[in-house]
């Protein structure tokens, strides 16, 4: 069978994952000059569910076509390979358009990572490269929708409950009655803990999404709303001794 009708019955993609399958035979009849066509995105984010676009037009000469063409992620492998005008997805969130590049479709967080094109001239000449970082952000989930102030143990606060701190994963901060910023004692089973100290300030103690980097939140998410507690006095260690003998005692009676 010749080079030309093998590529005609093209069938298995995964036959195309290295350019050393493209017939030199085939290949010594096409010249090609690639160039591409605009400037390209290097960095890209993205939130989950959004569609994008790896905008990696070129221009060949009127009588030249290219040879493979390959997108492939350096965490998923090839998506897809273009060859002899045949567009050969690997998924169906993958889509090609001849006029602007290809698309993934309903973006997930594993979508993220470094993605190359390769376009491939004859007898793998004039190989031109392209690359992208994508980040897909996806935001984060709590249980009801909003943040919640807590507390099961005396000097202690809890802010969550989260069920997902979204990618990448977000943290809070704690404000107190004086309007000073605090850190998070840690974090534990969906929630960020704020250990008080015994001589705390009395008063309202909210905490928020440290939003510094992009959170795919929309803009009226209940999320973006501080959750705040009021605080009491709290009782001395001493007092503390005294009201865990008070509940041995009972328990004993």
């Amino acid at each position: 069978m010749s080079a030309a009708r093998e590529a005609d019955n093209i069938g298995d993609v995964a036959a195309f994952d290295s350019p050393g399958v493209v017939s030199h035979d085939f290949c010594d009849v096409i010249s090609v000059t690639s160039a591409w066509k605009s400037n390209l995105v290097t960095e890209a984010t993205k939130c989950v569910g959004d569609d994008f676009l790896f905008d990696w037009p070129y221009s060949t000469k009127s009588d030249e076509r290219l040879l493979p063409v390959f997108w492939v992620s350096d965490q998923n492998g090839t998506i897809g390979i273009l060859y002899l005008d045949n567009f050969f997805p690997v998924s169906p969130r993958v889509q090609f358009d001849p006029s602007s590049g290809l698309t993934l479709k309903d973006l997930k967080p594993v979508d993220s990572g470094n993605y190359t094109v390769t376009v491939i001239g004859p007898n793998n000449t004039n190989i031109n490269i392209q690359n992208v970082h994508l980040l897909v952000f996806e935001p984060p989930q709590t249980t009801n929708g909003r943040l919640e102030i807590s507390s099961d143990k005396i000097n202690q606060l809890k802010c969550g409950h989260f069920i997902n701190r979204g990618t990448p994963p977000v943290t809070v901060v704690w404000e107190g009655p004086d309007g000073s910023e605090i850190l998070s004692t840690n974090y534990s089973e969906g929630y960020f803990v704020l250990e008080l100290p015994v001589n705390s300030m009395d008063g309202n103690y909210s905490c928020r999404l440290d939003l510094n980097s992009r959170n795919c939140l929309a803009s009226d998410s209940p999320l973006l709303m501080d959750a705040v507690s009021v605080v009491g006095r709290r009782p001395s260690n001493y007092e503390k001794d005294l009201l865990d003998m008070r509940s041995q005692v009972e328990a004993l009676n």
